[in-house]
C-alpha cells in the first residue's frame, strides 16, 4: 500500500509534467510569443496562484467547515444547542487530532448579528477564541487574564468604536465569527466536574447583559459528525463564500489580489468558466500534495523535537501567528493547521506544571511509516514528566482524526492500569492482535489503513522542556 507521501509525489510529478507542458511559450532568442503561448502563461500563472491560495487558506478552511458543521449536524448556535462533549469525544467525530480524555466545546460566536457579546468562563477551564483565519483572539484558564480564575469575557465585532463597559476582559475580534473552544480535564476517573463547570458558560449579546439569556448545551457524545474540511477543488468554493463574510485585513490585501485573479473577488460571486475550473482541480490536487509532504514529512531540522529520533513539533512557531521579525513561517503554519486547528499564547510559551505540549510520531525507528498491519511497541521510560496526565493517541494518517478501529477510543493514557516493568518503564504495544498478557497496555490499529501517533503531555514538567527525559521510537515486532 502506498503511503501519504509516496502518493504526494506521485501527484507532484504527474501535475510537474501537466504544467510544464503548459509553459511551453517561447523562451528568450526563440522569437516573438504567440496567442497561443501567451494563453499558456496566463494559464500557468493562475494554476500558480491557485496553489499557493489554497496553502494559505487551509487554517481558514478548517473553521469554515468546523463551524458549518456544528450548525448542520447539531443545531448548533452562539448560545443554544452549545455541542459538549460530556461522555468524551470518541471516533465518531471525525475532527483534527482531538484527545479523547479532555471534555471538550467546540461552539461560535456571530458579532455580525449579535454585535459585542459576553461569554462568562467559569474557573479551570484550558480555553481560548480564534478568529476565522485560526489566529488567536484571547486566552481563558491558567494562561488567560483571568489566571484560571473564570471571569466575564467581552468580544468586541471589527473596527468597533462603541463604548467598551468597564468589569470584562476584553477581546477585539479581527473577525466577525470567532470560534470557541473550551476545555475540561478529567478528576479522579471522571468527567462530572469537568462537565458541570462547562455548563455554567453563559454566551449572550452585551446588549441583554440586564436580563441575559440562558446557554443551553447539547451532550453530543457518540454523534457522528464530520468536521474536515474539503481537500479538492471545492475548498476554492468555501474559500469564496468565506471571503464574503469576513473583512480584509490591511496585510492580507496581496492575497487578496491573488485571490481576485483566480475569480474570488468581495462582492462578487464566485463563478469559474470551464477553464478556470479546470486549473483549480489540477491546483488543488498539487497543492494538497504539498500539504501532505510538509505534514509527513517536515524538511526543517528543528521540527524534529529529540536529536535523531522520529518525533517531531506539530507546533513549529515562537508565536501563536506563526511570525518572527522579518517573515511568516509558511510551511510551518501550512503543515500545523493540516492537522490541527485552534491556537493560543499559552501553546507556544513554556509553562513548566501548566498547559500541555504534543509531540507526533509518524515512523518507526528505522523511519518506515507506521502501517496498520504490522505490530510495533513504544517503550515509555520511568517517569513520564507531567503534573496531571499523559495521554497517547493514534490518528488515521489520511483524515487526521482519531483512527476508527472497532473501539471508541483508540488510546492509552496514564488514568489507565498499565502493566508496568520492574524499572518503572511501560511497554506499549500497537498492532491488529493483543500481545499476549499485555492486553491493556495494546491499542488496536486496522490493517490497509496507516496511522501516527501523537503524545500529550499534560503539566509539563521540566525534564520534558530541557529533554533529559525523552520518549523512545516505535519498533517494529518481527
Amino acid at each position: 500500500m502506498k503511503t501519504l507521501v509516496s502518493q504526494a509525489l506521485v501527484v507532484l510529478v504527474v501535475v510537474s509534467l501537466t504544467t510544464s507542458a503548459w509553459a511551453v511559450g517561447n523562451k528568450s532568442g526563440d522569437g516573438p510569443l504567440t496567442q497561443k503561448s501567451i494563453q499558456q502563461f496566463y494559464d500557468e500563472l493562475d494554476y500558480q496562484r491557485a496553489v499557493q491560495a489554497y496553502l494559505w487558506s487551509i487554517p481558514s478552511m478548517y473553521m469554515y467547515s468546523l463551524r458549518k458543521s456544528l450548525v448542520d449536524t447539531f443545531g448548533a448556535r452562539p448560545n443554544k444547542n452549545v455541542p459538549l462533549w460530556a461522555d468524551l469525544m470518541d471516533n465518531e467525530t471525525v475532527m483534527l487530532t482531538p484527545n479523547s480524555q479532555v471534555v471538550y466545546v467546540f461552539n461560535y460566536l456571530d458579532l455580525k448579528t449579535d454585535g459585542p457579546t459576553v461569554l462568562e468562563a467559569p474557573p479551570k477551564l484550558a480555553a481560548m477564541l480564534d478568529s476565522m483565519w485560526d489566529q488567536p483572539i484571547i486566552d481563558i484558564g491558567a494562561t488567560g487574564p483571568d489566571k484560571g480564575k473564570g471571569g466575564k469575557f467581552l468580544v468586541l465585532p471589527p473596527e468597533y468604536k462603541g463604548d467598551v463597559p468597564e468589569g470584562y476582559f476584553v477581546a477585539r475580534s479581527p473577525t466577525y465569527g470567532v470560534m470557541v473552544f473550551l476545555r475540561g480535564y478529567i478528576e479522579n476517573g471522571s468527567t462530572a466536574n469537568a462537565v458541570a463547570r462547562m455548563k455554567q458558560t453563559r454566551i449572550y449579546p452585551l446588549a441583554q447583559k440586564d436580563n441575559p439569556p440562558g446557554t443551553t448545551f447539547l451532550n453530543v457524545s457518540g454523534k457522528p459528525v464530520d468536521t474536515l474540511f474539503p481537500t479538492d477543488e471545492r475548498l476554492f468554493t468555501n474559500l469564496a463564500d468565506l471571503v464574503q463574510q469576513e473583512p480584509v485585513a490591511e496585510k492580507d490585501k496581496i492575497i487578496y489580489g491573488m485571490l481576485a485573479t483566480i475569480g474570488i473577488k468581495k462582492g462578487e460571486p464566485f463563478n469559474p468558466d470551464a477553464r478556470m475550473q479546470g486549473i483549480l482541480k489540477k491546483a488543488a490536487k498539487t497543492a494538497h500534495g504539498i500539504v501532505q509532504s510538509l505534514f509527513l514529512a517536515p524538511r526543517d531540522p528543528k521540527a524534529w523535537y529529540y536529536p535523531g529520533k522520529t518525533w517531531t513539533l506539530p507546533f513549529q512557531t515562537p508565536n501563536a501567528f506563526f511570525e518572527v521579525e522579518d517573515r511568516v513561517l509558511l510551511d510551518e503554519r501550512t503543515q500545523f493547521f493540516y492537522s490541527a486547528f485552534g491556537t493560543s499564547a499559552g501553546m507556544v510559551k513554556a509553562f513548566v506544571g501548566k498547559g500541555s505540549k504534543y509531540i507526533n510520531s509518524y515512523t518507526d525507528k528505522n523511519r518506515k511509516f507506521l502501517h496498520g498491519e504490522n505490530t510495533y511497541r513504544l517503550v515509555l521510560p520511568p517517569n513520564v514528566p507531567v503534573k496531571d496526565f499523559w495521554s497517547l493517541t493514534i490518528y488515521d494518517t489520511e483524515t487526521r482524526a482519531m483512527l476508527k478501529n472497532g473501539t471508541r477510543f483508540p488510546n492509552i493514557d496514564s488514568y489507565k492500569k498499565l502493566k508496568t516493568n520492574g524499572d518503572g518503564s511501560i511497554d506499549l504495544y500497537f498492532g491488529p492482535e493483543a500481545p499476549k498478557d499485555y492486553e491493556t497496555n495494546w491499542v488496536k490499529t486496522v490493517p490497509g489503513k496507516d496511522w501516527f501517533a501523537m503524545m500529550r503531555f499534560y503539566g509539563p514538567e521540566q525534564p520534558y522542556f530541557d529533554k533529559s527525559w525523552q520518549l523512545n521510537d516505535f519498533e517494529k515486532i518481527e
